[in-house]
């Protein structure tokens, strides 16, 4: 019953085409794409809302909807219960959707948008879009991550530490995405880009917290990782 009432208001929804991202106020329109998607994924519309959530016109609704903020958090949202739903329906449904090539796409839609939408009206507000910005894709890189999205979640990543580098400078939550980035690399193989982000790391780490921290220890612990992958034993036993 709760399937056939999703559907039924999906399809009431999408039978009267919207301007979505018009910035006319309109409150049914505001819900619409805030909450259609989810309304589609427990309905079983896999393949409608995947492409929902890929089609910039909606993506952008959303953005000037619900802002930049609360707009990827509701995208990271449905893009997470696509990825289950598909993953755990997948002998059930007819859909032959991929739910990480998915997941990819509703995040290339709305990454692509965060950083340049809107002009700020002073050096200040460009400031606080980027630091905005960065955080978002910091938070997209995670739920990749989390999904084994290796690369996607590593273009996410160095977005937002360029983002965050150029609005903040050298601080700690710059330093944690390097971390991570190299973490990545390692557990690609990748042991020269490992290395050269967990190295840059430990620079900013030790500029901040000074050797004796547990984070700039962590740091060069992980590094001691990546030259045993590496098979450079020497190296590793200098870095443990």
């Amino acid at each position: 019953a709760e399937r056939r009432w999703n559907k039924a208001f999906a399809k009431a929804v999408l039978s009267h085409p919207s301007d979505w991202d018009s910035e006319l106020p309109d409150s049914s329109r505001d819900y619409a794409v805030e909450m259609l998607p989810s309304h589609m994924l427990r309905s079983e519309m896999y393949d409608q809302a995947a492409k929902l959530l890929a089609d910039p016109v909606f993506v952008r609704g959303r953005i000037n909807a619900l802002g930049r903020e609360n707009a990827v958090k509701r995208q990271i949202a449905d893009a997470e219960l696509l990825f289950k739903f598909v993953t755990q329906n997948k002998k059930r449904s007819r859909s032959k959707l991929e739910p990480r090539a998915a997941m990819k796409r509703a995040y290339e839609c709305i990454g692509g948008m965060i950083t340049g939408h809107g002009a700020a009206a002073d050096a200040e507000e460009k400031r606080m879009i980027s630091i905005e910005a960065g955080r978002a894709h910091y938070e997209i890189g995670f739920s990749l991550a989390e999904r084994r999205c290796w690369q996607a979640a590593i273009a996410h990543w160095e977005s937002s530490q360029e983002l965050l580098l150029s609005s903040l400078g050298m601080v700690e939550f710059v330093a944690a995405i390097l971390y991570n980035v190299g973490v990545v690399y390692f557990f690609l193989n990748e042991y020269e880009r490992a290395l050269a982000s967990l190295k840059q790391c430990l620079r900013i780490r030790g500029a901040l917290h000074g050797e004796e921290h547990i984070l700039y220890a962590q740091t060069i612990q992980k590094i001691g990782d990546v030259f045993m992958g590496m098979s450079d034993y020497k190296e590793a036993m200098e870095s443990y």
